[in-house]
C-alpha cells in the first residue's frame, strides 16, 4: 500500500546516533536502504542533520542528496570520556543544527558506552534523560527509539540495557515514541556482522526493514499537540530582577570582524541564536559574572564564556577571512581532518551547517549593573 494518502508532504527523518548510523568502515548504515524502502511506500524523504558523510549503498546506486544529511557521529558516547563531549553536553546543539521542522526522529545510542566499561545503570540513566530532552524539543515529532545491538562479552549487558529501553517506552506516549527491536534481527551466526560491533550490508538490510516498519505505524498514528513554547523574554526579566539593565546588543556578523566594547563593573552576556524556519524559536545562553570570559580579537579570534569547565556559548573565528563560528553549548565534535577534536565550535567551518551562517539571527547582548 502507498502511503501518499497518508503523508503527502516529505517525510524529514532525523537519524541520529554512533557510527551504526553514520556508517562504519565499509560505510555500511540503515540510513540509505531505510530511504529507499519508504520512498518504494510512496513517500517523499528528506534527511536531516548536520553531517552529509558515508552516504553510499550496497549497491554502488547513485544517492539523491537530500538523503545525504544526518547526526551520526562514529565513537559518540552518551557520557563525555573527558576528549570531547558525550550527547548529554552536546544535544542540544546538535539539535540546533538539524532545525525544528523534524517529522521522526531515529534514536540509537549507548553501544560505545557499554563498550567502554560504562555500568548499565549510568548509561540507561544518561539514556533515558536524552529522550525526554528529545520529547520536550520535539513535541510533535515521532521518536524511533533503538535498541543497540550485541557485542562479543558484553551480551548480558546489552540485554539489560536494551529491557531497560523497552520498558521506558512502553511507559510512555503510545503517539509519541515508538520501539525499534533491532537486536534480534541482526544474528552472528546469519553473517549479518562486519566486525565485532557493526553491521554489515546484509545486516543493515534487517535493521532498515524494522525502522522502515516502525516509522510507517508511527506517520498512520494521530497526531501530536505541542504545548506553547516559553520566549526569550522571561530570561531577560529575570536579569533585570537581578538589577543587570541592558547596555549593548550587538548584532554578529556571518563574516568579518568583531570589536567587544570596554565594560565596566558588572556583566551578563546573552547569547541568542535562531535557525531559518518558522517553528524554530530562539535559542538563548545567558553567562553571568562568575562565568568565564575568554575574548582574543587577535588572530584566529575568539569570544567565548564558559563556567565550571563547560563551554556555554563561542563566537570564533571572526578576526581571519571566511564564515565565523558560532554556537551554544558544548560540541561534539566528530574528526574533520582538523588533526583535533573540539568542544567550542573551532574548526566547524569545515561543515557547512556548523557555523554562523546557519542562523538567521545571532544576537549578543550586554547587561551590566
Amino acid at each position: 500500500m502507498l502511503l501518499t494518502a497518508l503523508f503527502a508532504a516529505t517525510l524529514r527523518i532525523l537519524p541520529l546516533g554512533d557510527s551504526i548510523t553514520e556508517g562504519s568502515n565499509n560505510l555500511a548504515n540503515y540510513r540509505i536502504p531505510l530511504c529507499q524502502k519508504l520512498e518504494a511506500k510512496g513517500l517523499e524523504v528528506e534527511s536531516v542533520g548536520f553531517r552529509t558523510l558515508k552516504n553510499v549503498d550496497g549497491k554502488g546506486s547513485k544517492i539523491p542528496e537530500r538523503w545525504w544529511s544526518h547526526t551520526g557521529i562514529s565513537g559518540q558516547r552518551i557520557w563525555s570520556d573527558g576528549f570531547r563531549a558525550g550527547y548529554l553536553d552536546s544535544m542540544e546543539a546538535l539539535l540546533d543544527q538539524a532545525g525544528e521542522d523534524i517529522d521522526v526522529i531515529v534514536f540509537k545510542i549507548g553501544t560505545n558506552d557499554l563498550m567502554r566499561n560504562c555500568p548499565v545503570e549510568k548509561a540507561f540513566d544518561g539514556y533515558k534523560t536524552l529522550l525526554k530532552t528529545l520529547m520536550k524539543r520535539y513535541p510533535k515529532t515521532r521518536i524511533v527509539a533503538c535498541t543497540i545491538l550485541d557485542m562479543p562479552g558484553n551480551t548480558a549487558k546489552v540485554n539489560d540495557y536494551n529491557a531497560r529501553i523497552k520498558e521506558l517506552v512502553a511507559k510512555l506516549p503510545a503517539n509519541h515514541v515508538f520501539l525499534a527491536d533491532l537486536n534480534p534481527v541482526v544474528v552472528r551466526a546469519n553473517g549479518d556482522y562486519l566486525d565485532a560491533f557493526h553491521p554489515n550490508w546484509q545486516g543493515h538490510d534487517h535493521t532498515s526493514d524494522v525502522i522502515a516498519a516502525v516509522i510507517e505505524k508511527a506517520i498512520k498514528a494521530p497526531k501530536l499537540v505541542a504545548p506553547a513554547k516559553k520566549h526569550g523574554s522571561m530570561i531577560r526579566h529575570d536579569l533585570k530582577a537581578k538589577g543587570f539593565k541592558l547596555s549593548k546588543t550587538i548584532e554578529l556578523s556571518k563574516e568579518g570582524g568583531f570589536d567587544l566594547p570596554e565594560i565596566k563593573g558588572e556583566v551578563a552576556y546573552l547569547m541568542e541564536l535562531k535557525r531559518p524556519g518558522k517553528d524554530h524559536l530562539p535559542r538563548i545562553a545567558v553567562a553571568l559574572p562568575d562565568a568565564t570570559i575568554k575574548y582574543e580579537n587577535e588572530g584566529y579570534g575568539r569570544f567565548q564564556a564558559w563556567k565550571d569547565g563547560k563551554l556555554l556559548f563561542a563566537f570564533n573565528r571572526f578576526g581571519v577571512e571566511g564564515v565565523n563560528e558560532i554556537g551554544i553549548g558544548p560540541f561534539a565534535q566528530h574528526y574533520l581532518g582538523n588533526d583535533k577534536y573540539s568542544t567550542d565550535y573551532t574548526h566547524t567551518w569545515a561543515t557547512p551547517t556548523m557555523n554562523a551562517s546557519a542562523y538567521e539571527k545571532r544576537i549578543l547582548e550586554i547587561w551590566t549593573k
